[in-house]
C-alpha cells in the first residue's frame, strides 16, 4: 500500500475515553469460542465420567497427572523464557524506554486493560513482534530495529497499532470469564484438540488487529505498518497492494493453505490484512473511500472487488 494523502477522519478517531471493545471484536469470535468451549467440555466431561463410572483409579490417576504436566511444562518453559529475557533483553519500563513506555500506557488507558504485561526488546523477533499469554503471564517481545524506527517523528500512530495490536488481543480474550481462559489454557496443552481451539485463538488475533486499528485510528498508518511487518523496512513502502490482494484472495480460495492454518494459533499474514480492510469498510467506510481515490484507476477497481467479495461473509 502506498497511500500519498490523508484520509478524511474516520467514524472510530475518537480519541477521548476508553474504546468500546466489544464493538470491535471479530465477527466469528463469539461462535469460535463457543466451540472451543465445546471441545473442552466434551474434554472435563468424559474425565468425569471416567472418574464415576470406573474402577481404574490408576489409569485416572495417570491421565491427571499427564493433563497437568502438560500445562505446567508450558507454564514452567514460559517462566524460564521470561527469566531469559529478563538476563538478556531490555524491558520497557518508564527508566529504560519512557517514549515507548508512554505509547504502551496510552494504549492500556484507551483500551482499559490493567492488568500485568512484560514487554521487553529483544535484537531479533519472527515477524517484527510476538506476544505469548498463558495462565496469566503475558509477555510481548518487540525486535529493537523496529522500535527505533517507529520512535521516530511522524510514526506514533504506527507504534501506537503495533502495540495496540497486541494489547488488543489480550483485551479481546480477557472479555471472557477468568474460568473460561484457564480451562482453555489448560486444554490447549493437549495437542489433539488444538484444530478445535486454534479458530477461537485466531478470531482474537483478528480481534486485537481490529481494535488496534480503532486505536491508531488511522488506516495509512495501519496500512504501512502491515506492509512493514509483512515485507520489512525497505520494501514495506514499495509493496504494491494488488498482488497482496490477489495473493489473499488465492489463500481463502485453495484448501491447502485452509488446510495449513487449521491447526496454527496465527492466521495467514494475508488473512490478517484483509480482514483489516473489511473492518475499515464496515466501520469507517470514508477513509476506505478517501484512501482508494489516491490509488491507480486498476488498484481501486481490485480494492473495490475484493471489498465487495467480502461483504457477505466473514474473513
Amino acid at each position: 500500500m502506498q497511500p500519498q494523502a490523508r484520509a478524511a477522519p474516520s467514524a472510530i478517531a475518537n480519541s477521548a475515553g476508553t474504546l468500546d471493545i466489544r464493538a470491535l471484536l471479530h465477527p466469528t469470535e463469539f461462535s469460535r469460542l463457543v466451540v472451543a468451549l465445546l471441545a473442552s467440555a466434551v474434554v472435563f466431561g468424559l474425565y468425569a465420567f471416567l472418574v464415576f463410572g470406573t474402577s481404574h483409579v490408576d489409569g485416572l490417576v495417570q491421565l491427571s497427572l499427564g493433563i497437568v504436566a502438560a500445562a505446567g511444562l508450558f507454564w514452567l518453559s514460559l517462566q524460564v523464557a521470561r527469566s531469559r529475557l529478563l538476563g538478556g533483553a531490555v524491558r520497557v519500563s518508564d527508566v529504560s524506554l519512557p517514549e515507548l513506555q508512554s505509547v504502551v500506557d496510552e494504549v492500556r488507558a484507551r483500551l482499559d486493560y490493567h492488568r500485568q504485561v512484560d514487554i521487553y526488546i529483544v535484537d531479533r523477533v519472527d515477524g517484527g513482534s510476538r506476544a505469548t499469554s498463558y495462565l496469566g503471564t503475558r509477555l510481548i517481545m518487540i525486535e529493537g530495529d523496529l522500535v527505533a524506527e517507529l520512535l521516530g517523528a511522524g510514526r506514533h500512530a504506527q507504534l501506537t497499532f503495533l502495540i495496540a495490536r497486541h494489547i488488543g488481543e489480550l483485551k479481546a480474550r480477557h472479555q471472557q470469564l477468568q474460568l473460561i481462559l484457564i480451562a482453555l489454557s489448560v486444554v490447549s496443552s493437549l495437542k489433539f484438540l488444538q484444530i478445535f481451539l486454534a479458530p477461537y485463538f485466531r478470531a482474537t488475533v483478528k480481534s486485537g488487529d481490529q481494535i488496534a486499528a480503532a486505536c491508531c485510528a488511522d488506516i495509512q498508518a495501519t496500512a504501512l505498518m502491515m506492509n512493514r511487518l509483512l515485507v520489512g523496512k525497505d520494501l514495506g513502502p514499495q509493496l504494491d497492494i494488488r498482488g497482496i490482494l490477489d495473493q489473499a484472495a488465492t489463500v481463502r480460495q485453495r484448501w491447502l493453505p485452509r488446510l495449513a492454518q487449521l491447526f496454527q494459533s496465527q492466521p495467514h499474514a494475508t488473512n490478517r490484512y484483509l480482514n483489516l480492510l473489511a473492518f475499515f469498510a464496515r466501520v469507517a467506510p470514508e477513509e476506505i473511500d478517501a484512501w482508494r481515490a489516491t490509488l491507480d484507476q486498476d488498484t481501486a477497481n481490485r480494492l473495490s472487488a475484493v471489498l465487495g467479495a467480502s461483504s457477505n461473509r466473514r474473513w
